[in-house]
């Protein structure tokens, strides 16, 4: 009986030690893919692109006003009809984390804005941020307040979990260091038909929320070829098999060109930094015939 109850002790501070540290949000390579769209992703009314996915990638510094923010940017693609966009630098993200706030700085803007506020107990009314205005779209004021504040498992860590009373479908969280179930920016409401859902949340390549984590890419494959690439993850020498390219590139998340080689089909990237890129394949026309996430590792 004494083991038990020294065991049930131990569990109980366990348990409260995960609640009471603070999970940050990345300090670089974070990653939020979301989509937007009714039940079917359809608009019957419009032909505009009703149902999109889009993702915001976090990475690089920037000082405004002293202030030390991460830069994020924005891109995706419209599921209706194939559009990709890219919007680029959104924004920038400030996490306080001795006092447990976050700050968000719009592009253009001098004056940032409360983004997340962690310090929340049950029965609060969900305070007025940049994300949620009291107002749902649909004519009528939603009053949400915090239900059960619990804990989720992230990977290997836990992280501060708080229920949105009447927000969403009834299912929407905050959680510390990922944002909302409904996305990093999304203004929470209590959605009728269209609504925003987090598709995954990654951090340093590695999934801590949801699935269906793969990069929107702004690239469209001219032809399927069996063309494999390995080793995937790569720490020095990639190889292609199954096709002799005429070129190969490889992009960072922004787009940018960080190696490239011609009339190979090993592309040396030993020499940067770990995280995600996506390799083009192009043939003797200089068509792109294949496109591939791959991982760097270290």
């Amino acid at each position: 009986m004494k083991n038990l109850f020294f065991l049930s002790l131990f569990l109980f501070i366990s348990l409260s030690d995960y609640a009471q540290t603070y999970n940050p949000f990345p300090k670089t390579n974070g990653y939020w893919k979301e989509q937007y769209g009714s039940v079917l992703c359809l608009d019957p009314w419009w032909t505009s692109d009703i149902c999109i996915t889009f993702q915001y990638i976090l990475e690089g510094d920037t000082l405004i006003n002293t202030n030390n923010y991460k830069k994020n940017f924005r891109s995706g693609r419209a599921l209706e009809n194939g559009n990709y966009f890219d919007d680029g630098y959104v924004g920038g993200l400030r996490d306080d984390t001795i006092n447990k706030m976050v700050y968000y700085l719009e592009k253009d803007s001098a004056n940032e804005v409360l983004l997340y506020d962690f310090n929340l107990n049950t029965g609060d009314v969900f305070n007025q941020t940049f994300y949620y205005e009291n107002f749902n779209g649909y004519g009528s004021e939603d009053t949400f307040h915090i239900g059960v504040i619990d804990s989720i498992l992230l990977d290997t860590h836990y992280a501060k979990r708080f229920h949105l009373l009447g927000a969403g479908d009834g299912n929407v969280y905050l959680i510390e260091g990922v944002g909302t179930t409904m996305g990093l920016f999304t203004n929470v409401y209590g959605y009728f038909e269209e609504h925003n859902d987090l598709l995954c949340f990654r951090n340093n390549d590695t999934i801590e929320y949801g699935g269906q984590c793969d990069f929107i890419s702004g690239i469209e494959e001219v032809e399927e070829r069996k063309i494999s690439f390995f080793p995937n993850p790569v720490k020095s020498e990639l190889t292609v098999s199954g096709y002799s390219p005429t070129l190969l590139k490889l992009c960072n998340t922004l787009g940018q060109i960080v190696a490239e080689v011609s009339k190979s089909n090993k592309l040396y990237v030993g020499n940067l930094p770990q995280g995600l890129y996506v390799l083009q394949v192009f043939d003797e026309k200089g068509q792109q015939v294949k496109t591939e996430k791959v991982i760097v590792a270290k």
